[in-house]
């Protein structure tokens, strides 16, 4: 019931992530980390209340091109197959794992696999035009440096 009441809080998604992975490992404390089964149950829970975004919760079924798309709900079970096997350790999934793998995008919990894939996008975009702007392609010859000019010597006044 936590973990479906998190997103109503005004913190920050990390403080949010902290929250709900110490809230479902408290009893599994000796276990060093979150168990799969209990991870099961929170994705069931973030299912069922809406957490997860509309595509995300829904997955093409194949069917012959001349047939209409079909779509079959998606479970915590389909969810959990897109954890990555290097997270997981034994049956347990360390704090850093649990955040990663609900912002990563099979999950996008509260769209966040957007909003990461937006500043992705905004830092390669600064990059390119800082990156032009130091070099700028051979054709823009309007923004090419000039050749450094002799400066003028004492002498010569």
């Amino acid at each position: 019931a936590l973990a479906s009441m998190m997103f109503v809080g005004v913190d920050s998604v990390d403080e949010r992530l902290r929250g709900m992975y110490m809230a479902c490992s408290e009893d599994a404390s000796a276990a060093g980390g979150l168990p799969v089964e209990r991870m099961r149950d929170l994705l069931s829970a973030l299912l069922a209340t809406g957490q997860v975004p509309i595509e995300k919760r829904a997955s093409e079924v194949k069917t012959p091109f001349y047939r209409p798309s079909e779509w079959a709900e998606v479970t915590a079970d389909t969810l959990l197959q897109g954890l990555p096997s290097e997270d997981r350790v034994g049956d347990v999934i360390s704090e850093e794992a649990f955040k990663r793998f609900l912002c990563s995008d099979p999950v996008c919990i509260w769209a966040e696999c957007y909003r990461l894939a937006d500043e992705e996008e905004r830092r390669k975009a600064r990059e390119l035009k800082a990156e032009r702007e130091r070099n700028p392609p051979w054709w823009q010859v309007w923004k090419s440096k000039p050749a450094p000019s002799e400066p003028a010597s004492a002498s010569e006044s």
